[in-house]
């Protein structure tokens, strides 16, 4: 009997044990991962893609739609964004960039309209510009959304998560390659209201970066009710990333009803080449200012091309004085 009760307690403990493991995994591995994750971002050269649908679920109508992309090597940089808000029918499209030449921005309220240049300067100016600082902007932003998600209490740096005090852990779980975390916190908004708590279902996935790949949400507040499910789908390399997320939102407050859905889709690569022509003006139909035309042919072949017609004329002087030479000497004998 002793030993059959000592085989109990030894069964026992052995899910308390696998628990304790994959919270340690979860407290340990997950910040140092995401962190290294928003390496990718920091390369010299890279290309991204990034659009988002919010669509009224309640009415059956899309609310807003954007697309932006970004590209970036070294010396040259190009954003592009276009939102259009559907309800007000209005369509904002802007474009900022900068090559060794120039910097540029570009505006456009409509689609199928030409593009307004609302800034040209040449990069030799050294002005207080925003355009500059475009290249770490976006890089900053791009790495904030794989390392950041949206909560029912706003954006949460994924990194330091587990290191906020209003958070506690309720159970973490592993379930097959993935690793489930239960938290509870209280909402920020509400919390001097004494309300507000956030029961939060998180899924990890280690072997994708420890990006979670699902979590609902659920709270209630003086104000009402709200819950959020949200799902991704991600696809990684060496020098890319891609994330699909879909993600629900359901409020009752204050008497109003609304249930929502965005669509988000994010992609990031690391290109062998980005041609020069997509930082220029040309890249949007439109002419090179006056004096950045790029040049068609480069500068080593006119080099060539002028060291070959000094050569030619060189041996032309020569040959001719070798002909001169023996005239003379025919008419001398």
């Amino acid at each position: 009997m002793r030993y059959l009760a000592f085989l109990v307690v030894l069964l026992g403990a052995i899910p308390a044990f696998g628990q304790e493991s994959a919270e340690v995994r979860l407290r340990t591995e997950m910040p140092t991962v995401l962190r290294k994750t928003e390496d990718l971002y920091k390369a010299d050269r890279f290309a991204s893609t990034l659009s988002v649908v919010i669509t009224d679920l309640a009415n059956s109508q899309t609310l807003v739609e954007s697309n932006s992309t970004f590209k970036a090597t070294s010396g040259c940089a190009v954003f592009e964004n276009r939102v259009d808000v559907k309800l007000a029918k209005t369509i904002r499209h802007i474009v900022q960039g900068y090559n060794k030449k120039y910097r540029f921005s570009l505006d456009r309220n409509k689609l199928n309209t030409s593009w307004v240049i609302t800034d040209l300067v040449p990069s030799s100016i050294d002005i207080p510009s925003d355009i500059v600082k475009l290249a770490d902007r976006q890089r900053d932003a791009l790495a904030s959304f794989a390392t950041t998600i949206v909560t029912l209490d706003g954006d949460t740096y994924l990194p330091t998560l587990l290191e906020k005090p209003e958070f506690k852990i309720e159970s973490v779980s592993q379930n097959g390659d993935d690793i489930e975390a239960v938290f509870s916190y209280k909402h920020l908004a509400e919390e001097s209201k004494g309300g507000g708590l956030i029961q939060t279902r998180m899924t990890f996935a280690p072997q994708l970066g420890w990006v979670p790949i699902k979590w609902t949400e659920s709270s209630k507040s003086t104000a009402g009710e709200r819950s959020s499910t949200t799902v991704r789908e991600i696809s990684k390399t060496s020098s890319s990333y891609s994330i699909h997320t879909i993600a629900e939102v359901k409020e009752s407050l204050m008497g109003s009803k609304t249930h929502t859905k965005r669509t988000v889709q994010f992609d990031v690569s690391i290109p062998s080449s980005i041609p020069d022509a997509d930082f220029r003006l040309t890249a949007y139909g439109l002419v090179e200012p006056p004096g950045f035309e790029s040049n068609s042919t480069p500068l080593y072949v006119w080099f060539l091309a002028v060291a070959g017609g000094c050569l030619v004329l060189f041996l032309s002087f020569r040959l001719f004085a070798r002909r001169a030479g023996r005239l003379v000497s025919n008419r001398v004998s």
